[in-house]
């Protein structure tokens, strides 16, 4: 029975590079003997198990390498458990952090969903609830709302003009989970609401009333009773010949149900 394996060998049966087998052994990571005969270093059935708890602390474990040599170390149960017990926790937070990040990025993809299939068309809308958070929340990244708010410009009617009257957060029903319950109290529920709605690409800033002019001229139109407060959210935005381009969504709420006037042929 072989007792003694050349590190060409330990690559094959382990299937670990040569070059990490001499990292671990330069970093004092894995003890190995030398021949004396010609100075190869050959590795015994403990050093291939001792290779092992490196690899699978390291890649299985993620316990880097310096503590999955120590787990072999330890000096008593109580010790290995409290080891494996904090590393679980670790990936445990990093899991919740990655998944957070899949769900934010499903979120951008149904907004560049709705630019796609929204810019420059009318409709209306049925929106069932959506929640409204003052200005330090469109701001403050340290808010769970920072992510999943969409920075949005409040209008109202003020001398018989249409005018910038705030800035909000405006998070939808379906991302709310992703908001903490701390934050959900500072916040104001709208529900049920019937709206006209737009996607629209623009030069000019979120705080501009004129962004909604196309829109109050369509709901007019059609003998929509729109009534502000209007939003106005910010979606995203390019770099096209030159200049920036925002792209937002506007929604005008409005309470009773309109008859649309047919298209003319």
């Amino acid at each position: 029975m072989k007792t003694k394996y050349r590190i060409g060998e330990v690559e094959k049966l382990l299937g670990v590079p040569r070059s990490t087998i001499r990292y671990y052994i330069k970093e004092s990571l894995l003890s190995v003997d030398k021949e004396d005969t010609n100075g190869y270093y050959y590795y015994t059935k403990k050093d291939l198990r001792n290779i092992s708890h490196l690899i699978v602390g390291r890649n299985r474990l993620e316990l880097g390498l310096v503590s999955s040599r120590s787990r072999t170390e330890l000096e008593s149960l109580e010790d290995y458990h409290k080891l494996l017990y904090q590393q679980e926790n670790k990936l445990f937070e990093q899991l919740a952090s990655i998944r957070r990040s899949i769900d934010l990025l499903q979120i951008y993809e149904r907004m560049l969903v709705r630019i796609k299939n929204h810019l420059g068309k009318f409709s209306i809308v049925d929106i069932d609830v959506f929640y409204i958070f003052p200005e330090f929340y469109a701001l403050n990244s340290k808010t769970s709302v920072i992510d999943v708010g969409f920075v949005s410009s409040v209008f109202v009617h003020k001398n018989d003009r249409l005018v910038y009257d705030s800035l909000i957060s405006i998070v939808h029903k379906s991302d709310a989970y992703l908001v903490s319950k701390e934050d959900m109290e500072n916040s104001n529920e709208r529900k049920d609401l019937k709206c006209v709605f737009t996607v629209l690409k623009s030069t000019k800033d979120i705080e501009s009333a004129e962004l909604l002019d196309e829109c109050i001229a369509w709901a007019e139109s059609q003998h929509i009773p729109i009534k502000p407060p209007y939003y106005l959210s910010y979606l995203t935005e390019l770099r096209e010949n030159g200049k920036k381009i925002y792209y937002y969504e506007i929604y005008l709420p409005f309470h009773a149900a309109p008859k649309l006037r047919k298209a003319k042929k």
